[in-house]
């Protein structure tokens, strides 16, 4: 019997099992990533981001954020870790955060 084959976008194919067994991960994993804890130490980098957290009211949440976040004014009183496109790993650390949320493109520049 032949198994059917799957391509990718890249041209790869994969047989029927090896996705089968991707799937089956996913479903296993998926109970424990649903009742994972809240984070409750959020590091917001990108203005844009730091505006959407604060327009859903958690900004409690808060740890820090990037120099880019100006908006709102009390966000400016968060420690700030950085400049989003040369972020160091000890800045983002030093804070302890237990979530990033970033906008496209953060950190230092792909070589």
């Amino acid at each position: 019997m032949k198994l059917p084959q799957i391509s990718s976008a890249r041209g790869s194919h994969w047989s029927a099992p090896l996705w089968l067994v991707g799937m089956a991960v996913i479903l296993v994993l998926a109970p424990r990533l649903l009742n994972a804890e809240p984070a409750d130490r959020i590091l917001s980098i990108g203005g844009s981001v730091t505006e959407i957290v604060y327009a859903l009211g958690e900004e409690d949440r808060l740890v820090a954020r990037d120099t880019t976040s100006l908006y709102p004014e009390a966000a400016t009183h968060l420690p700030d870790v950085g400049y989003i496109r040369a972020l160091a790993s000890e800045g983002v650390l030093s804070v302890q955060p237990t979530l990033i949320i970033t906008e496209d493109g953060a950190g230092p520049p792909k070589r």
